[in-house]
């Protein structure tokens, strides 16, 4: 299936700059990452009334999993409650899944992750 979404609705930022799209139109780095994220936080829009939720279920995500982005430096770069605040109205075909639902597939994500990294570690012999 694939991950439809509509960007129609977000607003420019504060100082009139274009959070969505670069000056060649292209979607920004930011802008891909919260149309990714709605599949992650099982949440398929922002709006004013759950965007704390989204931000809230991205940081659990992340701080899990592992930051969506990078910095130039290459530090974890993480979603901020302000950047989710920009990209109210932001809207895709993703299914909202309750609280509950989310946090049990968050935990076997982690659980399972963890897993892996355990086969990889060779325990040396006595």
């Amino acid at each position: 299936m694939s991950l439809d979404f509509d960007i129609s609705r977000i607003k420019p930022a504060k100082d009139g700059s274009n959070v969505v799209r670069d000056k060649e139109g292209n979607l920004t780095g930011l802008a891909q990452t919260m149309i990714f994220m709605t599949m992650f936080v099982d949440l398929g829009e922002v709006t004013p009334t759950n965007y704390k939720k989204f931000w809230e279920r991205a940081y659990l995500y992340e701080h899990g999993l592992g930051a969506m982005r990078k910095s130039p430096d290459g530090t974890d770069k993480f979603l901020t409650l302000l950047e989710v605040q920009m990209f109210i109205g932001l809207k895709t075909n993703v299914a909202n899944k309750t609280d509950k639902a989310f946090r049990t597939r968050l935990g076997q994500s982690i659980v399972q992750r963890l897993e892996e990294k355990m086969s990889r570690i060779t325990l040396a012999k006595s």
